[in-house]
C-alpha cells in the first residue's frame, strides 16, 4: 500500500505535467526553508524533489524546443 508521501507526490506530478502540458507554467516559488531546524536535511531533499517536478514537466512539454 502507497504511502501518504508517495500518493502526495504521485497527484502533485499528475497536477503538473496537466499543467505544463495544456497551459504555461511562468514561475515557482519554495518557501519556508530554515535549515538549523530542517532534521537531517529532508526538508531540503523534498524541496528538491518538488522543484525537480516542474523541470522535468515543462521539457517534456516542449517549452525549449526550437
Amino acid at each position: 500500500m502507497a504511502g501518504c508521501f508517495e500518493i502526495f507526490d504521485r497527484l502533485n506530478r499528475t497536477l503538473i505535467q496537466g499543467l505544463a502540458t495544456k497551459g504555461r507554467i511562468v514561475g515557482m516559488d519554495i518557501v519556508e526553508i530554515t535549515p538549523s531546524r530542517d532534521f537531517n536535511d529532508l526538508t531540503v531533499i523534498a524541496a528538491s524533489g518538488i522543484i525537480n517536478i516542474p523541470i522535468g514537466a515543462v521539457v517534456r512539454a516542449g517549452y525549449f524546443q526550437k
